[in-house]
């Protein structure tokens, strides 16, 4: 594959950068400002390519250029030249924070006969580009209940079938592929990994299997949107995001919050200065589930509880609105007759002092609403996990407007959309880093709680 796109090429030189302190910047600064970096640099390697240099996006803040039979002395050449824009990039800033200096990783020399598999993780980008451009990326579904059906239709209605199917019990893979016209049923998940043509894997089994997949997915190169939640803890998620680093590819969590046009708008109005500063974020999501203590839900064996289930979405939603994460964490729970988390109160606090409230139960319905207060306004959100409507309502006179973008029907396929879009070059469509955010306060708030898993008891073998 990589010679197709190399003929007549002996050698190539990839030189890696990335943006230092981006993280810092976030936090310190909003992702806006974090964005204008990753912008800049991006703007600075490609007003330097040619037809012999392609640079390509191969992480968050990373970037690689590959050198089609370099001189002896461009290499040099091209780090002092994108030393000096960017050198000159921050002369022109009003931050004159060194944050905003990027730095050369590494200079790798290569033959494409001989080392075409240690280029392929860099040329994966640009095969699946092609397919995304087509609209025709290979996705399997891992598991195939509800999340899987959902998805299925909503590449119908994109006018895509799914490439291929797995699941634990093999019949239920066949039917699920004779309804939908898949194309392949899988007899292993390891045979998913092997097969070359398979580009993005979907993981919709229970979460507490989800790293076992991942593993084996990254490791396989292969592109994964993970159900939420997308580990038990942040320990397995950073092993998750250092794999997807390693083999270049898109590892997102299926969190529909990030990616409903709703929240796109408000976020929009929020950074435009619409609403004024933001002050509290109030949060409910309660379920009503019989007191049957086996099935998921209360599970101890299948990690269950409010918190990994529904007070995912709650979090993601505090989080995607927070201009940092919150670093004060205070809660109380009410165990379950299994020992996981049946009822819980959070109270969170950044740095800005941006408070937020969450109220979860798994046996007592509450409305799935929203309500961000800001100086100059508050936002109401019903049904928020694919919401659609927003009534915001202006403090200063009262009168009240309603806003309308997306469809509740369509979360799956604007998932499907920002995914094959993250892997054209665009993974900061996916919001990986909010992702990691949750995670962390999540790990943090069970352990307030004194909540283990079995898998996070005895240590399992990685597979």
């Amino acid at each position: 594959m990589i010679a197709d796109y190399y003929l007549g090429v002996d050698r190539l030189a990839a030189i890696f950068w990335d943006v230092n302190n981006l993280k810092y910047v976030n936090d310190q600064y909003g992702h806006a400002a974090g964005d204008v970096l990753i912008q800049t640099l991006s703007s600075v390697l490609y007003e330097l390519s040619t037809d012999r240099r392609k640079v390509y996006r191969v992480g968050g803040d990373e970037f690689v250029m590959l050198i089609e039979n370099p001189v002896e002395t461009e290499i040099e050449s091209m780090v002092e030249s994108v030393s000096a824009a960017l050198q000159e990039k921050n002369s022109q800033a009003r931050c004159r924070s060194p944050v905003l200096w990027a730095g050369q990783k590494a200079v790798v020399w290569m033959s494409v006969r001989s080392s075409m598999k240690r280029i392929q993780r860099c040329m994966r980008i640009r095969r699946v580009e092609r397919n995304a451009e087509n609209r025709m990326a290979n996705w399997v579904s891992a598991g195939c209940g509800v999340i899987a059906n959902e998805l299925a239709q909503a590449m119908e209605k994109r006018g895509q079938k799914l490439y291929g199917v797995v699941n634990r019990t093999p019949e239920k893979a066949v039917a699920f592929a004779e309804k939908y016209g898949v194309q392949k049923v899988f007899t292993s998940f390891q045979d998913v990994c092997a097969d070359p043509a398979v580009d993005i894997i979907y993981i919709s089994t229970p979460h507490n299997t989800h790293i076992h997949f991942l593993r084996k997915a990254l490791a396989a190169g292969k592109h994964v949107l993970c159900e939420k939640s997308i580990t038990l803890n942040s320990e397995e998620l950073e092993e998750a995001v250092q794999l997807a680093k390693e083999h270049g590819v898109v590892l997102a969590e299926a969190m529909t919050i990030y990616h409903m046009p709703i929240y796109k708008e408000l976020k929009k109005r929020m950074d435009a200065g619409k609403f004024g500063e933001l002050r509290v974020i109030q949060m409910n999501f309660g379920s009503y589930k019989e007191y049957d203590m086996k099935n998921r839900f209360f599970n101890r064996n299948l990690a269950g509880g409010a918190l990994l289930d529904i007070g995912v979405y709650a979090l993601s939603f505090v989080r995607m609105f927070l201009n940092s994460c919150p670093d004060q964490i205070t809660s109380q729970v009410k165990l379950a007759p299994t020992g996981v988390d049946e009822q819980a109160g959070i109270l969170l606090m950044n740095r800005e002092q941006e408070m937020a409230t969450v109220t979860l139960s798994l046996h007592a319905k509450q409305p799935k609403r929203g309500m961000i207060s800001f100086d100059k306004a508050y936002v109401e959100m019903y049904e928020y996990p694919r919401g659609q409507k927003a009534v915001i309502t202006y403090t200063e006179d009262g009168h009240t407007e309603e806003i309308v973008a997306g469809a509740t029907a369509d979360a799956l396929g604007y998932e499907v959309e920002d995914m094959e879009q993250a892997i054209a070059g665009h993974p900061e469509l996916m919001k990986l880093e909010l992702t990691e955010d949750v995670m962390k306060m999540m790990t943090r708030i069970r352990k307030d709680w004194g909540l283990t898993y079995p898998e996070e008891e005895h240590a399992t073998e990685k597979i």
